[in-house]
């Protein structure tokens, strides 16, 4: 069992999908059942709430239904997901909160602490053209709890 940031014991199978605002100003959750899956299969699972359109109306499904989901590993802590090339079309604002909302709704399954990011199999670059992903400053692109 986890604590949420409201305090709020949860449940087993019980999650916050974390979707942006309409304006795309700031992430928000909504509260998930899952069917029970764990490790790599609930990972994929909260991928595909991601990418559908949740409950509330003020808020807007995270991944764009442009952008693929190509894959997903998962290795010890890690969890690597591959999207497709239209990843790279999203604006500098929704792509820090759509890398954030996956992070924080990923990072509630038990054992995962770290997120990587590649794009069509290449590590996802910051905007001056470097990997984030053999860097000591990961934050942007991985999140340690």
């Amino acid at each position: 069992t986890f604590m949420g940031c409201d305090n709020e014991e949860r449940k087993p199978g019980e999650y916050q999908i974390f979707y942006l605002n309409r304006e795309v100003t700031k992430v928000q959750p909504e509260d998930y059942d899952s069917t029970g899956a764990e490790g790599e299969t609930l990972v994929k699972e909260l991928l595909e709430r991601l990418a559908t359109a949740p409950d509330s109306s003020k808020l807007r499904q995270t991944i764009p239904s442009n952008v693929k989901v190509n894959g997903v590993k998962t290795e010890g802590a890690y969890i690597t997901i591959d999207f497709s090339q239209s990843y790279k079309n999203m604006s500098v604002t929704e792509e820090v909160l759509v890398r954030a909302a996956i992070v924080k709704t990923l990072l509630q399954i038990e054992n995962y602490s770290l997120v990587s990011f590649t794009v069509e199999a290449e590590p996802l670059r910051t905007a001056d053209g470097c990997s984030s992903n053999h860097t000591d400053d990961l934050l942007p692109f991985w999140f340690h709890p």
